[in-house]
Parts: structure tokens; sequence; C-alpha cells
């Protein structure tokens, strides 16, 4: 439920409908109601979003808001864990 109130319609209504329809055009959001298949449209609706914004198409506010939502590193977090790997690999 929160993926698809939270992210997915965050992602629709936000995005001409010309956009949603190119980028999604093969990779359908899951089905109400927990049926068959739900996984695998979710792997295929992601899959999609990634290409999208790997795309370079997207604007940077909903980069933001799907980072948020999937509770990303920050930059500052994710410079100090490349950190502590660089020096984990020196020892």
């Amino acid at each position: 439920v929160h993926f698809r109130e939270r992210l997915h319609a965050s992602i629709r209504e936000q995005l001409a409908a010309m956009l949603y329809a190119e980028f999604f055009a093969s990779a359908p959001f899951a089905m109400r109601g927990g049926v068959w298949g739900t996984t695998a449209r979710l792997n295929t609706w992601c899959g999609a979003w990634a290409a999208a914004v790997n795309s370079g198409n997207v604007k940077p506010g909903l980069v933001a808001l799907t980072c948020h939502f999937l509770d990303a590193p920050t930059g500052e977090t994710c410079g100090r864990a490349a950190v502590v790997q660089t020096r984990a690999g020196k020892e």
C-alpha cells in the first residue's frame, strides 16, 4: 500500500501522461490485493523506473522523492562508507 500510494502515485501524478506511458509501456504496476504475479510486476516496474531515472529524462525532484522513499543513504553517508571500504581494502 505504501509503495502504491507514496511512490507510484506521486510519480504518476508528476510525470506528464505521455512520459509515464513511454517509461512504463511494458511495465504495468502491480494489481491491488497481492494477487499472483505481484512481485514480478513490481520488479519490472522498478526496473523501468530505474531505466527512466538513468536516462536523465526525469526531473531531479522525482529522483529525490524516490531516494527519500527508499531511504537511500545521503552523499555524506556514502562518502564515509567509501572511505571505510577503501581503508579496509588496504589492510
